[in-house]
């Protein structure tokens, strides 16, 4: 059964882009849920924060070209 997608407010596009390190990356946890938020080229991205292969933390990785390399 199909859920409607859920909108969460982060915060302001200022202090968010402020709050990015430099890696373009970060973990933030939303309703329990760990995802990884990145901006790159002026555009948020958000995926999963798990690894597919390790499970490891990809909000703690670092942006490589258009890939996530997890830590």
């Amino acid at each position: 059964m199909a859920t409607s997608p859920q909108w969460h407010t982060l915060g302001t596009l200022e202090s968010l882009k402020a709050d990015f390190p430099e890696s373009g990356i970060k973990q933030i946890i939303v309703q329990g849920k760990k995802i990884a938020l990145s901006f790159r080229d002026g555009s948020f991205g958000a995926v999963h924060g798990a690894c597919n292969h390790a499970g490891g933390p990809l909000g703690k990785g670092k942006l490589e070209g258009e890939y996530i390399v997890c830590p």
